[in-house]
This record gives C-alpha cells, structure tokens and sequence, in this order.
C-alpha cells in the first residue's frame, strides 16, 4: 500500500468512527447535563460527587471529602453549593452521562483531525522532492547534484533493467496495445492498455529469475515512480479450469519463495469462463499499488 492509499484509508476509517459516534450521541441526547465530578478512586472502585446548593453534608463527610486527593472544600465552590458523594445505587444515570460527555469529546477530536487530515491529503504534494529539480532552469540543473535522480532518468534506467518480451514460448503474441506491442490474450491488451492511459511504466513478459537459476516470466513488470518501487502481475485467465489453476498456484508458490509476495510486490488479476476480467477490481489494485 502506498502513503497516499494508507492516507486515504485512514480519512475513510475517521468517516466510519464519525457515523458510528453520531448515532450514539443521538441515543443519549435526552440525558441531562448534571454538574457530575470525578474523585479519586476508592479500593479501586471509581467515587462520584455531585453539586447541589440545598444539599447538606455532615461533619463527618465533610472530613472525608477534604482528604481526598484533589477535591476542593465545599467552600471553594463560586455558587456556595456543597458536594454529596454518589450511592453505588445510584450511579446507573452518571455512567450515561459519562459516556455522552465521552462522545461527545470524541465527536469533536473526530470532525478536528478528518478535517486537517483532508486538508493535507489535498495539499501535500508527494512528488515535490523531484519537481523542485525539474523545475528548474536547464543551466541551473547542469550544476545541480538533485538528492535522488531525477525521474526521467530514473524511468529509463529501470525500463533498461527490466527488459520485457523476454518469453521463449514459441507461440508469439499477436494482440496490438495502444503502445504498439503485442500481448497473448484480450485481458493482457486491456491491462496493458489501461496502464499505458494512466502513464504508468511496463513491461510485457519480462524475466524474473529465481534463486535456482531457472526462469519465469510474469505477465507484466511495473513501477509506482512516486514510490520508486517495481510490482509484478500476473494475470490467471482459465482459474476454474483444474489443471491451470493447479499449476499457476504453484507457480505463486514459487514466487513466494523467491521474494514475490502476493500483496506487496506480486499483484494477481483473475477471471473463469463465466466471470470476466473485473476492470473495476483492476482499477482499484492500481491505484493502490501503483499510483
């Protein structure tokens, strides 16, 4: 998952605790603002006490309550009321109030951080780092030693790095791309076709080698150019056919073992006879991964 994805789930997570915590407050709205105060705790049971002008305490109380950590004498009070601790009995009403003054807290600590957390999502640019060296004018650059290499450069090297129709199958492809090259199969031109509109770097049937020194080659080779990172995908068209998918998850197993972990640099992409490539799912897997 890339920052921007993890960003934006984050913002989606704060909606989900937002609606849950508004419907909550709605069920306590009803439930009067008495002046509750907390005390401190007694044999690790939590103490109560509430304000009331009528309300008389005893000698006795009042010495209890002077010596309690943290609680002011009754003549502290700016009306002239006076404290009375809460009955066990009777706390069943000060634990809603508590928790509606909860929520209400939370709803306010919710609505704060989506705010400044869209705010940032919509204003951060993750790609300033290399714009400031693109941006700059070409005499300027000659004398310029930019802290990463510039992206231009960098997409060159790895296209240099990841060669692709690298496939020694003896059936060539025959499907055009809007790139100008040919893939095997209808869902390969549409992947491939949907990458190249969206700008990102690929590569077709490129070689990844494995620890034994053996061979394979996955559908596509692609770069996240914010992330500097490169992802392979593979496609499994015929998935409800038994030998197929015998033994392209033993292909993922292979990968497995060779450092290309399903979620975090491997993508997948299936479809059967009766259910087709979902580009809607594609699109999703994209812009999680690679944008």
């Amino acid at each position: 998952m890339n920052n921007k994805q993890y960003l934006e789930n984050e913002l989606q997570r704060l909606d989900r605790l937002i609606k849950i915590n508004s419907a909550n407050i709605k069920k306590h709205k009803n439930i009067p603002d008495n002046p509750i105060f907390q005390c401190t705790s007694s044999n690790g049971k939590p103490q109560f006490r509430s304000i009331s002008q009528a309300s008389l305490i005893s000698d006795t109380q009042e010495s209890d309550i002077a010596n309690t950590a943290d609680i002011a004498t009754p003549g502290n009070l700016a009306n002239g009321g006076k404290y009375s601790y809460v009955r066990q009995s009777d706390l069943a009403p000060i634990k809603k109030l508590v928790q509606k003054q909860y929520e209400e807290r939370l709803q306010k600590a919710l609505l704060t951080n989506r705010s400044r957390l869209a705010r940032f999502i919509k204003n951060y640019d993750y790609d300033f780092v290399d714009q400031i060296y693109q941006k700059s004018a070409f005499a300027r650059k000659q004398y310029i030693s930019p802290i990463i290499e510039p992206r231009d450069e960098f997409i060159k090297d790895w296209y240099e790095q990841h060669p692709g129709g690298m496939n020694p199958y003896d059936d060539p492809p025959e499907r055009d791309t809007l790139r100008g090259e040919k893939v095997r199969t209808k869902s390969e031109q549409l992947l491939a076709d949907t990458f190249y509109r969206l700008g990102i770097p690929y590569q077709y049937e490129p070689e990844f080698v494995l620890n034994t020194g053996y061979c394979k080659y996955p559908d596509f080779v692609l770069l996240n150019v914010i992330q500097r990172k490169t992802y392979y995908w593979e496609h499994m068209g015929l998935t409800d056919e038994f030998d197929y998918a015998t033994r392209n998850f033993k292909k993922l197993l292979v990968y497995e073992r060779n450092g290309l972990i399903l979620g975090e640099n491997l993508i997948l992409s299936l479809e059967t006879e009766d259910m087709q490539l979902d580009m809607k799912m594609v699109d999703r897997k994209i812009r999680e991964y690679l944008l």
